[in-house]
């Protein structure tokens, strides 16, 4: 939309039911736009302060998706938003917000009353090199996001594919409409906000039944340990190598009921590291062994996807896991399978045809 157009309407427009804003210069009146009719609303790198944006957004009631994308001015201080008007809006279904820190996007979260089940999705920067949330700002941080999450993921029939991402300087939060009922997690460069892991204590995950994880997080990091325990209908997990360290706790002798994916069968090595690490294998294995030891064991570790540096693996010690069989993909691009503990142990080091059979799936 042009600086200009504001002329033509004089911010009133009441059939207008799409509005898309993508200009950093113009500067619309807020308190003089009234488009009572409007379904859609989407601003791009046009800034107002906050308070403009919520009470623009009170006289929206029809409102069912909001996009805004660097476009909201944050008063400095979070205690100088006391006295903000609350924007109730009963047909909002989807708010997509990108931003500049968590606790500021959290106030205007804050302030939004969607409907049941509004989707939320958002990707905030964070400075790794910030000050970390303290902990009255963290308790409001779950408070604000726990409130969304829990009415999207718990009303909603469906929800997937999902993904949580913590990288570099960003943390998203994101979803789509397709089919796929996989869990996306990425947790690696902000290692300070994996505490708003906690808004998700109350989300039922029974429509995740697939995990993409990477995350380098210490697995004695208790926000990142609960937060996996909830996703109690896993069954296959995607991984790459240097994520197995997450998934493995320090203390191998925990109970059984804090072991995560009780219903896991089939773990997807995903990537590999640029050269072959004797730590990183020996984290890999001992994840496996983990898993046997305390009666929860992983029926398939695939390697298909790992097929052009298979040559750089050597999982012999995983021979040792009875019953565990192990994909891959020879030279011909045949998928082959080898029976751990089934007596040729050589397979699992030089991953030649004999001992393995063709995989007929």
């Amino acid at each position: 939309m042009a600086p200009s157009m504001q002329l033509h309407f004089g911010g009133v427009a009441p059939q207008i039911q799409r509005f898309s804003l993508a200009h950093p210069d113009f500067m619309i009146d807020l308190s003089a736009l009234r488009l009572s009719q409007l379904r859609h609303l989407k601003v791009l790198y046009c800034e107002h302060p906050l308070s403009s944006w919520l009470d623009a957004l009170s006289t929206m009631h029809l409102l069912e998706s909001l996009q805004m994308i660097d476009a909201i001015l944050f008063p400095p201080e979070i205690e100088m938003t006391s006295g903000l008007s609350v924007a109730r809006l009963p047909s909002l279904r989807e708010i997509h917000v990108f931003s500049r820190g968590l606790v500021q996007i959290c106030t205007f979260f804050d302030h939004i009353m969607p409907a049941p089940g509004c989707c939320l999705q958002m990707q905030i920067s964070v400075m790794p090199e910030g000050p970390s949330p303290t902990s009255e700002q963290l308790t409001f941080i779950n408070r604000v996001l726990s409130r969304f999450l829990e009415s999207w993921i718990n009303t909603t029939t469906h929800v997937g594919p999902l993904e949580l991402s913590s990288f570099e300087s960003n943390l998203y939060i994101s979803a789509s409409s397709s089919d796929s009922r996989t869990l996306f997690i990425n947790i690696n460069g902000v290692p300070s906000i994996i505490a708003a892991l906690e808004a998700f204590s109350r989300c039922k995950f029974s429509d995740i039944t697939s995990l993409s994880f990477y995350s380098e997080v210490n697995p004695a990091n208790q926000h990142l340990a609960s937060f996996l325990l909830r996703l109690t209908k896993v069954t296959v997990l995607e991984v790459p190598y240097p994520s197995f360290e997450g998934l493995t706790p320090e203390n191998p002798d925990m109970s059984a009921s804090h072991v995560p994916f009780p219903d896991l069968s089939r773990v997807v090595l995903t990537s590999l590291a640029r050269q072959e690490s004797q730590q990183w294998r020996d984290m890999c294995v001992r994840f496996f062994r983990w898993r046997h030891s305390m009666g929860c064991p992983i029926e398939i570790f695939d390697l298909t996807e790992a097929a052009d540096r298979l040559k750089l693996l050597n999982f012999a010690a995983l021979d040792a896991i009875s019953g565990l069989q192990i994909k891959w993909t020879d030279n011909s691009g045949n998928i082959k399978t080898y029976l751990c503990g089934s007596g040729n142990v050589n397979v699992l080091e030089h991953w030649d045809e004999i001992g393995a059979m063709a995989d007929e799936r």
